[in-house]
């Protein structure tokens, strides 16, 4: 899951190497490596088979072995019987935990505790791949503002130099700028990310076994690093200062999956985890789309269009930073409903 947040890095290196500039050549990269990569694993990929006892089996053959009496069934009928959503965290030991809750299908949708991580989820990953998308555009507003407009800076020397070639060389020259700011905020996306992904696994593992807290601490800490990270695009407004957004961003997104897949099996079990995981994972199409319709609206309406059809936008940050002001609220969302989450947790209510 790490590497999967490196192969950006990857691919745009190799890209910026062997075809800088060239996006046909990008592209061919994207066509070719995956292919040999899979290619070339599938000769060394081995099916381990499950082993050990079904802990359902172990559960219904102690069931029926402790079966109660007519006097206690009598009493037992009596009994409150707990909700979903009681089920999920009434036991504070976790390997116990684990073994013993199963939820999955109508009992899943029917939890107010998965619909919680489902919203938290959606606008954590929703705003990292808002910026994912659109951190080229972002770039593009910032250095266009900072060198002026490509059709100014074509003209200016065209008029110095009466040179039609030498305007063509500087507007290669201002696009190639443009393509290598690009390319590094691709590989700092990527770096954060794996970073993300990596570290938040091992550091959840540390809050359970050595400091006894939830691992929906780092959702916590995910969703203030949105938060920081989406005030930080309202108002930056040089390009060399891009880099601590792209970098707050890939580390909340990598949290976020990176920390998610052990959370759904610590709230919901391990017995129907991968559709557990599954359904979860739906949650950021609809705010990503959301987000990134969002971004696309404040933009085009803020650009020009220039005597080619193109759409121009040299504003700067005035270009797009309205759409962050959108998603800082969600932040604040996000951050409400996962302390909401660990309160309820650690005062053993739920919603």
């Amino acid at each position: 899951m790490a590497a999967f947040g490196l192969s950006a890095f990857v691919v745009s290196r190799i890209g910026s190497n062997f075809y800088p500039g060239d996006t046909y050549g990008l592209l061919s990269i994207l066509i070719y490596l995956p292919a040999a990569t899979f290619l070339f694993a599938y000769f060394y990929a081995r099916f381990v088979p499950t082993k050990g006892p079904n802990i359902q089996d172990q559960i219904n053959h102690a069931a029926a072995v402790r079966s109660p009496g007519r006097g206690e069934a009598i009493q037992m009928t009596h009994m409150r019987q707990p909700s979903v959503d009681a089920v999920l965290y009434n036991n504070n030991n976790n390997n116990t935990k684990l073994n013993a809750v199963d939820i999955y299908g109508t009992k899943l949708l029917k939890s107010s505790l998965f619909w919680a991580h489902f919203f938290v989820m959606g606008i954590l990953a929703g705003i990292g791949q808002m910026y994912i998308y659109s951190c080229g555009y972002i770039v593009n507003a910032l250095v266009l503002a900072e060198r002026g407009s490509l059709a100014t800076t074509v003209a200016a020397v065209a008029l110095s130099d009466a040179s039609a070639q030498a305007a063509t060389q500087e507007a290669q020259q201002f696009l190639m700028l443009v393509q290598e700011t690009q390319s590094l905020h691709v590989g700092i996306l990527s770096l954060s990310s794996f970073a993300g992904r990596l570290c938040s696994g091992t550091f959840s593992d540390y809050l359970v076994n050595r400091l006894q807290m939830q691992r929906d601490w780092l959702l916590l800490g995910a969703a203030v690093l949105a938060g920081g990270s989406q005030v930080l695009g309202i108002y930056v407004e040089a390009p060399e200062h891009l880099w601590a957004i792209s970098m707050g961003s890939g580390l909340m997104y990598g949290m976020c999956f990176g920390s998610y897949p052990m959370i759904v099996g610590d709230a919901f079990g391990m017995a129907h985890f991968s559709q557990n995981w599954g359904i979860l994972a739906l949650s950021p199409i609809p705010t990503a789309y959301f987000f990134n319709m969002l971004f696309g609206m404040f933009y085009d309406h803020n650009s020009a269009v220039d005597a080619h059809g193109h759409r121009e936008c040299n504003l700067g940050k005035f270009c797009y930073n309205e759409a962050f002001r959108y998603t800082t609220v969600f932040s604040l969302v996000a951050l409400v409903l996962s302390l909401t989450i660990i309160l309820k947790h650690r005062k053993g209510r739920l919603f």
